[in-house]
């Protein structure tokens, strides 16, 4: 599937759809929509459809015009299936990302998957990156080492590597983005950078494969 709008027939200002995926479970989630709601005026042209962590169709997904994710984890394999789609992605800027991608990773500690290696150099670990990935980030909101961390870790997400995402500050500056957007412009970008990201994985794995063998 790939991105084909649905447009809204009818006479008021509204002309299609914005997804907003989310896992439905997270109390932030439904305040962010909540308040994305109340914000809205009679002029805004999409009408915001939470996904709720239901099951939908690819095909049912290209038909948005932007997709919004509200992220739980630093990998969504969602994000680079939408990007592929050429669907218009917008994901949190820097200042909330670090406070929403390790919400799971806070849930779910302390569990047996954050255990190292016996093996593991941790010295040389800990030279490379200065932050445990498991443990400082589920660090008390107000530890100055879990902040750290969070910031730090943060940077390696998809949601700030991936070309040509729009990134959002606040609730307002999203819907400022949603209603000025350019979405087929911003989909026609979105397929040139996909198809360079291809073409520089390709020739990774040539060159590698051709090292090895």
């Amino acid at each position: 599937a790939t991105y084909s709008p649905k447009v809204t027939a009818g006479a008021g200002p509204v002309v299609g759809q914005v997804l907003i995926h989310n896992r439905g479970r997270l109390r932030y989630e439904t305040f962010f929509i909540e308040s994305l709601k109340h914000m809205v005026g009679s002029a805004f042209k999409y009408d915001i459809v939470p996904q709720q962590g239901r099951l939908m169709p690819f095909a049912e997904i290209a038909k948005f015009h932007a997709v919004v994710i509200l992220p739980w984890s630093p990998e969504l394999c969602i994000l680079r299936n939408i990007f592929k789609m050429r669907v218009p992605l917008f994901v949190p800027g820097r200042s909330l990302l670090r406070n929403m991608v390790h919400v799971m990773n806070q849930r779910l500690m302390p569990t047996p998957y954050f255990k190292r290696h016996p093996r593991l150099n941790t010295e040389s670990m800990a030279h490379i990156h200065p932050y445990d990935p498991f443990l400082d980030t589920a660090r008390p909101a107000a530890d100055p080492r879990g902040v750290a961390a969070r910031t730090y870790w943060a940077e390696y997400s998809e949601f700030l590597l991936v070309p040509c995402l729009r990134h959002f500050v606040s609730a307002a500056d999203l819907l400022i983005s949603l209603h000025s957007m350019e979405g087929l412009k911003i989909s026609v970008q979105m397929r040139a950078a996909y198809l360079q990201d291809m073409q520089e994985m390709r020739s990774f794995w040539l060159d590698s494969l051709a090292a090895w063998l």
